[in-house]
């Protein structure tokens, strides 16, 4: 019988009986599963009603070790934080399990801790890193024991002896030391690796063997009582960063730099596997303690779970530094703890490789139902949940999809949630019986960053890295061409965010190079972007106010709020700052609050009729990302999510959220909002000027003030505006359509240039023979048309008849809606005409 043949036998025996080994000083006395984390509890921060996800386990600095203590109930971080830290007291923390919360901090150390280990017993921890210094620490107490010193570089890996008599270490000064525990005496020098493994280190069960890695890349095993070589693996041809051996000793596993696992035979020295692990860096490896599984982590984020012939049974994702410094496994072997350099530690489920809920588990990305009864979250595994915003109660069972959702929306209905993933796929899912319902094609290859619905769920837009942007027609489940690949609108810079008019119309789009571009869905038309300039490189967030006469944007590097005037492109309150990176936006329901969320965990409300701000609140940890009203406007969901933040020069900047999301009764945040004082009639005619003027901040407060008195000013509104443009004829732009197919090229010239001229009257007319043509000519005339009339100025005119309508719409009475009305019946094909269709099917949505 082979080696290899005889270690998956005793893989499959040690599943049904229990070797007992007299010399295996690290087994331990078969123990009940530990208790599976409990839901995150404590008070709400004022103003609250509910909390999803759980903030636990998570702290500043990279997490670059953990380990089980032997009872599988506690376990040990260490942090890797720069030196003079405010943090430093929490590099070697100790936590429960069960509740994820801190039991004790090991104080002392004043950099970054890069290796540990427990003792057999569990009553002491070595500790190693930056300060060049081995410690021994007493758990119970918190205490150091004693410290071992000597290593003249960062010491990166220690091990522990199952006796407690000796301890080990190694470092960057390319020695392997042996200790005397209890005296701190150097016994033994041994030459070792100028390596960056943190677990490449490992004593034998019955403490008869040190494994170490030496210089030639090969894994020596020495005698740790005489410091003598007993025996050299090979194979590895790059740095093997972790180390393990079997409960049993019989096996030794490894896994290197260039991501390949290998597991050896000690006795015989035989290679039994060599698989490639990841595709990435090879960091850690580790086997369960029944020798069935091997679980391995690397630079991929990913963590693997194998059985002894190398299978991959399952994997977990959920680091998104895409580092998995290290790994460990309970006693039972039921938990997977793991460590990764964005400051998290995460609990996975060994059967299945979920991460274990904790009150919904660790949540990254939020949707709300457009009828505002489902949040949706997802954090690091391939898991969506849906609950109950007010209550904070998980409603339907869980969704499980193919990977990890990079980001999601729902459907107008609320029955189907869209996702995206680390690859570049975009799928449909129903919520009803978890089925995928369509997938929505890809971005070739483009990881999906962010993705954005339409009110109506007509449309979707999504984003990648580099110009990658797509519009689907989610009814069909097709690309638009206008946006696809080889489209005019891929010259844009990377799309940093976007977001649908209320019309599904227009779709506003921030870009890398802080400009925002406002485009015709129907055809891609950039109707403007120029007037947006000046917001640095990155336009994180944008939104569109209920009206669709406002959007507001917030730029994460120059850390800025902007309110947009839609038709004109130009400031309509003048920017507010922010002391850190804003990373979302949203409008309250009736249009009167405006919602910023930013680093730091906080959120502020404005007044968004004047930009006065009314609250802010230290909501999270990380940044606030994601916000949204439910649509009666009575709360606000907030959501702390990981966010990479785009520096000057690589490496971007990777900020952790607390994996939460908090819900949030306005009125318990915002008591009252000042109301517009009302115009005297003294005021009317100076706002009327405003209001047909040329500056868009004063046109934005006569809209308000001319809004608050309904009396004064419907009767004003009435009177004069009827009288501004009366549009041109339907049957002069109907003919003039039919010339742009012309066979004569001068009358296709001249249609297209009196189209133009025309304006807005003709681009309603002019979009539908878009939507419908099938002559190239004629489309590719539309387009022209519609980029043209968009791009130009609006007349004073225009704009006149644009914030005359805005003013019903904000009043909402039934006379307001009565004059619109009648405006909207005009035969005419006015402007003011179509703004009046358009306020009135907005006013038919809003609560």
């Amino acid at each position: 019988m082979s080696a290899y043949s005889r270690w998956r036998l005793t893989s499959g025996a040690v599943l049904l009986i229990v070797i007992a080994l007299t010399t295996d000083a690290r087994s331990q006395p078969v123990v009940a599963p530990p208790p599976r984390p409990k839901p995150e509890a404590g008070p709400l921060p004022a103003g609250a009603v509910a909390r999803i996800g759980t903030s636990r386990l998570k702290f500043p600095g990279a997490a670059i070790h953990v380990a089980f203590a032997p009872s599988g109930t506690q376990f040990v971080s260490a942090s890797n934080s720069g030196p003079g830290g405010k943090d430093t007291d929490r590099l070697v923390v100790l936590w429960d399990a069960v509740t994820g919360k801190e039991i004790r901090r090991f104080k002392g150390h004043a950099i970054g801790v890069e290796a540990l280990a427990f003792s057999t017993d569990g009553k002491q921890i070595v500790t190693g890193g930056r300060e060049k210094i081995v410690r021994l620490l007493e758990v119970e107490s918190g205490k150091e024991v004693r410290r071992f010193t000597g290593h003249t570089e960062p010491i990166l890996a220690v091990a522990y002896s199952p006796n407690q008599k000796l301890i080990a270490s190694t470092g960057q000064d390319t020695t392997v030391r042996i200790w005397n525990a209890e005296n701190a005496k150097e016994l033994h020098r041994l030459p070792g690796r100028k390596s960056q493994g943190t677990s490449n280190l490992q004593f034998s069960p019955d403490g008869k063997l040190l494994a170490a890695v030496s210089a030639d890349n090969a894994i020596r095993l020495w005698n740790p009582q005489t410091g003598k070589e007993v025996t050299k693996l090979t194979g590895p041809t790059v740095d093997s960063l972790s180390l393990d051996f079997s409960r049993d000793g019989k096996h030794l596993a490894a896994i290197s730099a260039d991501g390949k696992l290998w597991v050896w035979e000690v006795e015989t020295k035989k290679e039994l596997l060599r698989i490639e692990a990841h595709k990435k860096l090879g960091i850690c490896v580790r086997f369960s303690p029944d020798g069935s599984i091997l679980a391995t982590g690397g630079g991929d984020g990913l963590i693997h779970f194998w059985d002894a012939t190398g299978k991959l049974l399952r994997s977990a994702a959920g680091h998104p530094a895409n580092n998995v410094s290290e790994i460990s496994f309970s006693a039972d072997g039921s938990i997977l703890a793991s460590a990764g350099h964005e400051g998290t530690i995460r609990l996975w489920d060994v059967a299945t490789g979920l991460e274990l809920p904790q009150s919904g588990g660790t949540v990254t990305r939020a949707a709300l139902s457009s009828d505002g009864k489902r949040l949706a979250t997802a954090g690091g595994d391939p898991i969506v949940r849906f609950w109950e915003p007010t209550t904070g109660k998980e409603i339907l069972p869980a969704l499980r999809i193919d990977r990890p959702a990079g980001a999601l929306a729902f459907s107008a209905d609320g029955r189907s949630i869209i996702t995206s993933n680390s690859v570049d796929e975009l799928r449909v899912w129903s919520i009803e019986n978890g089925k995928e319902v369509r997938k929505l094609g890809s971005h070739s290859a483009i990881p999906v960053a962010r993705i954005a619905g339409s009110s109506g769920g007509r449309y979707l837009a999504s984003s990648g890295s580099g110009t990658s942007f797509h519009l689907w027609d989610t009814e069909t489940g097709k690309s638009m061409p206008s946006f696809g690949p080889g489209s005019e609108f891929r010259r844009f810079p990377p799309v940093r965010s976007m977001a649908f008019s209320p019309t599904e119309t227009r779709v506003v789009i921030g870009c890398g190079d802080g400009k925002i571009h406002l485009c015709d869905v129907g055809s891609g038309a950039e109707l403007y972007a120029a007037p947006l300039v000046g917001l640095g490189p990155g336009v994180s967030a944008l939104a569109w106010s209920p009206d669709g006469r406002t959007f507001a944007s917030v730029g994460a590097i120059d850390s800025s709020l902007h309110l947009w005037e839609a038709i004109s492109g130009r400031e309509r309150i003048s920017r507010v700052s922010f002391p850190s990176p804003p990373w979302a936006v949203a409008f309250s329901p009736d249009g009167q609050l405006l919602a910023v969320g930013r680093l730091g965990g906080v959120f502020h409300l404005f007044d968004a009729r004047t930009g006065k701000e009314l609250t802010a609140r230290v909501a999270h940890q990380g940044a606030v990302a994601f916000l949204a009203f439910t649509p009666d406007g009575r709360y606000l969901v907030t959501a702390a999510t990981d966010i990479r933040i785009p520096m000057p020069k690589p490496p971007d900047s990777l900020q952790i959220g607390d994996g939460t999301a908090l819900v949030w009764e306005v009125a318990a945040l915002v008591k009252e909002i000042p109301a517009v004082p009302k115009p005297t009639e003294k005021e009317i005619e100076g706002l009327w000027k405003a209001l047909a003027g040329s500056d868009p901040v004063k046109a934005g407060d006569a809209v308000w003030r001319l809004a608050a008195d309904p009396d004064l000013s419907i009767p004003l509104l009435g009177e004069r505006l009827p009288k501004v443009g009366t549009g041109e004829p339907d049957n002069r732009i109907a003919k003039l359509l039919v010339d742009l197919d012309d066979d004569d090229f001068d009358v296709r010239e001249k249609a297209t240039e009196e189209l133009i001229q025309i304006g807005p009257s003709a681009s309603e007319a002019v979009q539908k023979t878009l939507k419908t043509t099938k002559s190239r000519e004629v489309r590719r005339r539309a387009e022209e048309i519609i980029s043209r009339i968009g791009t130009g100025s609006k007349s004073l005119e225009e704009l006149l008849v644009s914030r005359g309508v805005e003013v019903l719409q904000r009043m909402k009475t039934p006379e307001a809606r009565k004059l619109l009305q009648t405006w909207a019946d005009s035969p005419a094909n006015s402007p003011l005409a179509r703004e009046a269709r358009t306020a009135l099917g907005q006013t038919r949505k809003s609560p």
